[in-house]
């Protein structure tokens, strides 16, 4: 299943919360948890073409912790895993149905808020994150005979939040939110010994690209637990790869990861603990 632009340099064969979303402010200490629902789209393009999609639904679940610090400061870690299963189609290589993809991320983040004379309530943070996304296509055969192989998608980025939360009423919060994700590393690894035994895996630096995500909460409490639930969106734009290389047997080979961009939609409820 050729996911790839492949170079013959040789001769032979071939082929959270997820959500970075920024702490809350009215900033509560302790545990949360959070769990999600949502749509996942991964597209290809090569040369300005459509080149494959995958397209599911994941759930995800995630465990966040928050410390308050004086004079409004914060940080928070939260990490995060998704599981769900995606249909591949592709631009001359056929389709796949059912293949499970799952994502672990996991963001630092250190903040600060600001209460308005309104009630309003403004947070801002920035810290370190990591997404690890698989798709488990190994041991499986597209429509048109291309055998499949595993692929892993990792990223380390910059994450810039900023969030408003303001009252709506006697027992509401209203609270938009959005981050920017400043692309700092990527490594795309295509596992091509799925294929053959002979050939090693291909891995690609990502040098450039950015992610974005929004959210739209809203705060309550159920009976004395805090709660916050609503639609988010996020999205990752990332460039062509650089240049890398593998071998089948005596054969030198190289490849790029084209470039990409995956969509993510759906709704996410968060309990404090």
């Amino acid at each position: 299943m050729n996911h790839k632009l492949i170079l013959f340099v040789g001769g032979g064969l071939f082929l959270t919360m997820a959500l970075c979303t920024p702490t809350s402010a009215q900033v509560k200490p302790g545990m949360d948890l959070t769990l999600e629902v949502y749509s996942h789209e991964y597209e290809e393009e090569f040369g300005g073409a459509w080149f494959m999609t995958n397209e599911g639904f994941l759930g995800s679940i995630g465990l966040g912790y928050t410390a308050p610090l004086d004079d409004g400061f914060f940080i928070r870690v939260a990490p995060s895993i998704a599981l769900g299963t995606v249909d591949y189609t592709s631009n001359g290589t056929g389709s796949i149905d059912g293949t499970t993809n799952y994502t672990f991320t996991a963001d630092l983040l250190a903040g600060k808020e600001f209460t308005l004379q309104s009630g309003t309530i403004i947070a801002a943070s920035a810290g370190l994150g990591y997404r690890a996304h698989w798709d488990d296509k190994g041991g499986e055969v597209t429509t048109t005979g291309y055998l499949g192989y595993d692929r892993r998608s990792e990223y380390l980025y910059l994450p810039l939040s900023l969030s408003v939360n303001f009252p709506a009423g006697d027992s509401w919060r209203i609270e938009p939110a959005i981050t920017y994700k400043v692309f700092l590393q990527g490594t795309q690894t295509s596992k091509f010994s799925d294929l053959d035994s002979t050939c090693t895996d291909l891995e690609n630096d990502q040098e450039s690209g950015y992610g974005i995500a929004a959210s739209l909460m809203g705060h309550t409490h159920w009976g004395e637990t805090p709660v916050a639930f609503g639609p988010f969106y996020r999205q990752w734009n990332i460039d062509e790869s650089e240049v890398g290389y593998f071998t089948c047997g005596p054969d030198l080979y190289a490849g790029v990861e084209p470039e990409n961009t995956t969509i993510e939609f759906g709704m996410g409820i968060r309990a404090n603990f």
